[in-house]
């Protein structure tokens, strides 16, 4: 129900008021001076307020710009006798919604209930209009609020996924590394055992179908404890990695120098057509090897012995080939540490 507070000192026309407007579903309250209406307004707010402009103790403009200073939007009538026109125009300029003269028939009484009719419609329209400007804030809000959240959801997903290419970045670094950890001799930087005999399968497969020949080399060192014992631990690593580059200076691109293990290093001689090519490698390899070895300005002996086999005449597995070369040392098949050229098995 719509509250009307009418501010007028005239009783008789108070009471008109509420006859002509509380049949029409309004709840009208009135107030006889200028103090009691801003009393009760301020108490419970009405919905519209209807202002005679001469009062005992204010005027109604004066009531209308307290009031539309703190509530710009309530509808306010305004109440005039003939020829307050200005009086009127000056309510307007205050935010005053309508005006009605006065006359001395009051035949205005009869104006009240469309002028009031009226202000309850842009009561309402201004009503739905504050309610869809609120919607269109919240909504704003809203799809600011859901817009920041996809953007937050976005950095994250892409500080998420600078995260997860990093990480699998420093997967793939550390699992290179795990290869490489797996076969490789730590210590040299050779392929190890494994290493060697995958590609010793390799070497062998591709010898086959090409009609060609594979050579494995099984270089052992002398008393190689003797040589930590003398020179420490330290001295016999120097050792050992001042071997693993002479090996790999003497075999080609092709071919693989290895670590085995310990003291026992191993040579894949790949794509032999002709028993010079791993002559002449065996060769250069002992020379290299037979050079004196120096640590810490001292010159250490380094006894060498070496052993062969060929694909496919000792063996036809990478395993037959690894222990026929490893026998021939012991044997010395091939080569023994005094040695100085090449024999065939």
């Amino acid at each position: 129900m719509i509250r009307i507070l009418y501010v007028e000192d005239d009783t008789t026309l108070c009471q008109l008021f509420e006859v002509v407007m509380a049949p029409r579903g309004y709840a009208v309250d009135v107030a006889t001076t200028g103090a009691e209406g801003l009393s009760k307004h301020k108490s419970n707010p009405y919905d519209i307020v209807a202002l005679d402009y001469q009062l005992p103790d204010v005027t109604g403009l004066d009531i209308a710009k307290e009031i539309l200073e703190t509530d710009p939007n309530l509808p306010v009538l305004m109440i005039t006798g003939r020829g307050n026109e200005g009086i009127a125009a000056e309510a307007l300029r205050l935010g005053v919604s309508n005006y009605i003269v006065k006359d001395s028939q009051e035949s205005y009484v009869d104006l009240l209930p469309s002028v009031i009719l009226h202000l309850e419609r842009r009561l309402e329209i201004e009503s739905i209009m504050r309610k869809s400007a609120e919607a269109l804030k919240e909504s704003q809000e809203q799809s600011k609020q859901q817009f920041l959240t996809q953007l937050d959801t976005a950095e994250r997903y892409e500080h998420q996924a600078r995260e997860l290419a990093s990480l699998a970045e420093e997967l793939t670094v550390a699992n290179e590394r795990l290869t490489a950890f797996a076969n490789h001799d730590e210590l040299t930087g050779l392929p190890n055992s494994r290493l060697c005999k995958d590609r010793l399968k390799v070497a062998i497969a591709t010898a086959r179908r090409s009609d060609a020949e594979v050579a494995f080399i099984h270089v052992d060192f002398d008393n190689f404890k003797t040589i930590n014992t003398k020179v420490g631990r330290p001295g016999g690593d120097a050792i050992l990695r001042e071997i693993a580059s002479r090996l790999q200076k003497c075999v080609r691109d092709m071919d693989t120098a290895s670590r085995l293990r310990s003291d026992r290093f191993g040579l894949v001689v790949a794509g032999i057509d002709d028993r010079d090519t791993v002559v002449t490698v065996a060769k250069r390899l002992q020379a290299s090897l037979a050079a004196p070895y120096e640590f810490d300005g001292e010159t250490v002996p380094v006894g060498t012995q070496i052993g062969m086999a060929i694909y496919p005449e000792h063996g036809s597995t990478a395993e037959e080939l690894l222990s026929h070369a490893e026998l021939s040392v012991h044997n010395a098949e091939i080569y023994g540490s005094d040695a100085d050229g090449a024999d065939a098995a």
